[in-house]
């Protein structure tokens, strides 16, 4: 899988990260579930401008998903493996053409919408995209440029930075080794490196995937690292 986190948002409270993974395991029309932001919170609503009802889908305890009817960029997850074909594959695999530079949501999004409207709901199964939802009912992401409305004093939304790892915390897991640390850590061994409050996801080999997709690509890679 792959959890995709943009630069300038952060998650605003626990996430049911199990559950979605659960959900797209068993559900083949499930492939992309983004977390609720002010803005996705509404989508019931402004799908209603192109007539679409949409209809909240439960998936299990505590989990339910309404689709989307156009790509949102903010913090999603999905499989690796249709990300690099639906989005990132070639002319006959992929939604449609993304410009180089461009936002997907400008691009994909607009595709969807138009599809979905000329062809109606029938259409979003091929889609399979969602926002979650739970009991809470509020959002999970928020932009940390000010966008969301702040609290006066203590700041809400970031409530859980006591939680965050300190930089003197990452020196004491990695030993002073920094980056060549986890080069040698065997997989078995990840785990235990961790405090034992955080949880991992076992490995799926997303790694090789991409490093097949990027040799697909026939990028001349010397040139291309000499560019970061």
């Amino acid at each position: 899988f792959v959890l995709v986190a943009q630069h300038d948002r952060a998650f605003t409270r626990g996430v049911p990260l199990r559950e979605i993974l659960d959900a797209i395991r068993a559900n083949e029309d499930v492939r992309y579930v983004g977390f609720p932001t002010s803005t996705t919170l509404r989508h019931a609503g402004s799908a209603l401008r192109y007539n679409i009802k949409l209809e909240r889908r439960r998936t299990g305890p505590g989990l339910d998903l309404l689709p989307l009817i156009q790509w949102y960029d903010s913090m999603h997850i999905a499989p690796t493996e249709w990300y690099l074909s639906r989005i990132f594959g070639g002319e006959r695999e992929r939604f449609c053409k993304l410009p180089i530079g461009g936002f997907i949501e400008d691009t994909l999004g607009q595709h969807m919408v138009a599809v979905i409207r000329r062809r109606g709901m029938e259409a979003h199964r091929d889609f399979a995209m969602f926002v979650c939802g739970d009991e809470v009912g509020t959002a999970m992401v928020g932009h940390m440029d000010s966008h969301d409305p702040l609290n006066v004093g203590e700041c809400k939304k970031f409530k859980f930075v006591t939680g965050h790892i300190s930089e003197d915390g990452w020196d004491g897991i990695e030993g002073g080794m920094g980056a060549a640390f986890w080069l040698d850590l065997r997989e078995s061994e990840l785990e235990t490196a961790f405090p034992t409050n955080l949880k991992f996801l076992p490995g799926t080999g997303d790694l090789d995937e991409r490093e097949a997709y990027l040799d697909s690509l026939n990028f001349d890679r010397a040139q291309l690292e000499s560019l970061f």
